[in-house]
C-alpha cells in the first residue's frame, strides 16, 4: 500500500494489515492504527501527531526522520499516542 498526501477525513485503520506500507508525506493526524501490522512500514515525512498506535506491531518500521524504530515508544517523539 502506498499512501501519499493529506487524508481529508479521519481514518480508522484498526487491525489493518499495512506491512511494508509506504506513507509519503501522509497526514495521519489522529488516525487509529491500533493493533495494525506496520512491520517494515515507512513513514517518510508523515504527520503522526495524535495517531493511536496502541498494540500496533511496528518492528522494522522507518520513522519520519529516517531512523529504524525499535519499539512503539520511538513514535512518541513525533506526537503519536501508544496507550
Amino acid at each position: 500500500m502506498f499512501v501519499r498526501g493529506r487524508q481529508r477525513r479521519r481514518r480508522e485503520l484498526e487491525h489493518a494489515g499495512l506491512e511494508r506500507a509506504v506513507f509519503l508525506s501522509a497526514d495521519l493526524r489522529d488516525a487509529n492504527l491500533s493493533e495494525a501490522d506496520l512491520r517494515g512500514a515507512t513513514f517518510e515525512d508523515a504527520n503522526l501527531r495524535g495517531t493511536v498506535l496502541t498494540g500496533a506491531n511496528v518492528d522494522g518500521a522507518t520513522l519520519p526522520d529516517g531512523e529504524r524504530c525499535s519499539s512503539r515508544e520511538d513514535f512518541r517523539r513525533f506526537g503519536a499516542r501508544i496507550g
